[in-house]
């Protein structure tokens, strides 16, 4: 007995399968790598705090010491992030997508002095941000310059503030001190380019900053 011939339908079918075959093997042997893909971790985001350093303590502090307010009015438009940003040229930069500051720079150097100002001064007391009193002196600061310096035969890190101290207690604040500090750190050359060591450098250049900043704060202050 003869088998049937197969109908077209039948013959359609068959040669649709063996063009899908591949197709569907493929995906299957695929499938166990796409899950190692989508199983293998990404780099996490390490952050740094910004540490200048133990600056003086004075702890014999005035009857009535004046107080400073710290503000902040911002930092140049690349510094405005708190990824760690290295220069690599004249014009060039880069931030470091997985390594990060606790805060922006031009927060965490205000906090900075006032806590500077407020330990090691005898006449001031100083507090960053606004406070419900009214201050007697407002100490404003503008990060400048906050990086790493690759382009440099030696890296170093690198810091710029623009600095301007007025008396509140005026009708109109006269300004007692106004200029820019700068200072950098040289980066460990075993590991430049680590970021725990740019963050340290930084934290180092930012306590000579203050060192010189309260020194001339302490002189204008009547």
């Amino acid at each position: 007995m003869s088998a049937r011939p197969k109908t077209r339908a039948a013959v359609g079918r068959t040669a649709l399968a063996r063009l899908l075959l591949p197709a569907v093997l493929a995906a299957v042997l695929a499938l166990p790598l796409t899950a190692c893909g989508l199983s293998r971790p990404y780099p996490s985001v390490r952050s740094f705090s910004l540490d200048p350093g133990g600056g003086p303590v004075m702890t014999d502090k005035a009857a009535r010491p004046l107080l400073v307010q710290v503000a902040s009015s911002g930092a140049a438009s690349q510094y405005e992030t708190k990824k760690l940003v290295h220069k690599i040229g004249p014009n060039e930069f880069r931030e470091d997508f997985y390594s990060e500051l606790v805060g922006l720079p031009s927060r965490l150097v205000a906090e900075a002095a006032a806590g500077w100002l407020d330990a090691g001064s005898r006449r001031l007391r100083a507090a960053a941000g606004h406070g419900a009193q009214p201050p007697d002196l407002l100490l404003d600061l503008y990060v400048v310059v906050f990086q790493g310096n690759y382009g440099l035969p030696s890296p170093a890190a690198e810091i710029e503030v623009r600095l301007t101290l007025t008396d509140q207690r005026r009708q109109r604040p006269p300004v007692l001190l106004a200029g820019t500090y700068k200072a950098s750190s040289p980066l460990d050359p075993a590991a430049p380019d680590q970021p725990a060591e740019l963050a340290a450098a930084l934290g180092r250049a930012l306590g000579k900053i203050l060192t010189d900043a309260q020194t001339d704060i302490e002189r204008v202050v009547p």
